[in-house]
């Protein structure tokens, strides 16, 4: 699977200790979109980054390649069950690779 990681998963080491078989592909722009805080996590003491649309801004980030056995172990740590990250299918359109 191709992540766009933005936030915290910009940090390659955090991402390792979650999908240890991911590699870098390379920078990346998601046009249209702002960075977002909707969220409070009390472990971290602070705001939880998330994307939300917004005409003529772009959220800079790094596209990483995670195999597909270790998904499930991403969706855990960023709350998928519980909404916290939802997969947006239709993004791709406005993905610009660097």
């Amino acid at each position: 699977m191709i992540l766009f990681a933005y936030g915290a998963l910009l940090d390659i080491a955090l991402l390792l200790k979650i999908c240890p078989g991911s590699r870098t592909v390379g920078r990346a722009r998601l046009l249209n979109h702002r960075l977002a805080f909707p969220h409070y996590s009390n472990s971290r003491g602070g705001g939880v980054s998330s994307i939300a649309p917004a005409p003529g801004h772009e959220v800079p980030g790094v596209l990483y390649e995670v195999p597909e056995a270790e998904v499930p172990a991403l969706d855990a740590a960023e709350r998928v069950p519980e909404g916290r990250l939802v997969r947006l299918r239709d993004l791709e359109a406005g993905l610009v690779r660097e």
